[in-house]
């Protein structure tokens, strides 16, 4: 028997978190440092999104002796542990679990860790973990599990527009040149998390409306035909996300849509505004 994880680097639907742990992360606003839940307890949403227009922030990754402390627990009853992890592209935190999972191995040699690198972000982790729960459910053992979800880790497929160039900037992404310039003329730059999970521009866009389309031909051109379904999620932009799904279903409007809502792991490198969508699909 084994126990599903994952952390809030990632984005979840409820049915899925009844049936895995999330590992909480931590983000830092003005030098101060608060801990991100499912629960928002350290600090609400709307408050979030508040310091996020204004604030200087930054996130820190889980080490090994914070998942040593979390997987220690379930191998002492008697269960292995399947990891959802977080790019290893946009994080270290991949390989402190792999720290971990060595470390514990040798102090459980009859347990079993898989760390699963998802390559991917906020709702592209939800489709791996989804995949994993359902993968339980049929009755696949740990290792085939893990081995199912290192085959769909390179047919999962996140693109998104950002609105505020200035986080870019701060995150190394764009220069302060291009990212002034680009706000004077309304550029939105298309990215998308690459076959090595780390972010890659890949087009760019003046105005929203040229930014939506070409996301919609993105889609259609990579598509995974077998699935029909897209997460599209935002950050504090509902109205650009129903606009994208409008744009969606224009072309296909068989195709089965939710939105979600990004959290602050990911919503502090991307800032306000940010709208994106994830599928299976081509990946590169």
């Amino acid at each position: 028997m084994y126990k599903i994880y994952s952390d809030v680097a990632g984005d979840f639907f409820e049915s899925d978190l009844s049936r895995a742990e999330i590992i909480p992360m931590e983000f830092i606003i003005d030098e101060k440092v608060y801990t991100h839940t499912l629960d928002y307890s350290e600090m609400s949403k709307e408050e979030f999104l508040k310091k996020l227009k204004t604030s200087d922030m930054s996130t820190t990754m889980v080490n090994q002796f914070k998942f040593e402390e979390t997987f220690r627990k379930p191998l002492e009853e008697g269960m292995d542990i399947l990891y959802v992890a977080f790019s290893s592209g946009l994080s270290g935190q991949y390989l402190q679990a792999l720290n971990a999972k060595d470390a514990l191995e040798a102090e459980f040699p009859d347990r079993k860790i898989e760390v699963v690198d998802t390559k991917n972000a906020t709702w592209g982790m939800e489709i791996l973990l989804h995949r994993a729960i359902v993968n339980l459910d049929k009755g696949m053992d740990l290792v085939e599990n893990a081995k199912d979800l290192a085959k769909l880790v390179d047919n999962v497929a996140t693109i998104f527009i950002v609105e505020d160039l200035m986080h870019l900037k701060r995150g190394g992404r764009l220069s302060a040149t291009e990212a002034f310039l680009g706000t004077a003329i309304k550029i939105k730059p298309i990215l998308k998390i690459d076959e090595e999970g780390k972010l890659k521009p890949i087009d760019k866009a003046r105005g929203l409306k040229s930014a939506y389309k070409k996301l919609v031909d993105i889609y259609f051109n990579n598509r995974d035909e077998k699935s029909n379904k897209i997460i599209i999620f935002h950050c504090a932009n509902l109205e650009g996300a129903n606009a994208l799904k409008e744009a969606l279903e224009k072309r296909d409007e068989n195709l089965q849509i939710e939105i979600g809502e990004l959290s602050p792991i990911i919503a502090v490198h991307t800032g306000i505004g940010m709208t994106a969508m994830t599928f299976e699909g081509v990946k590169g």
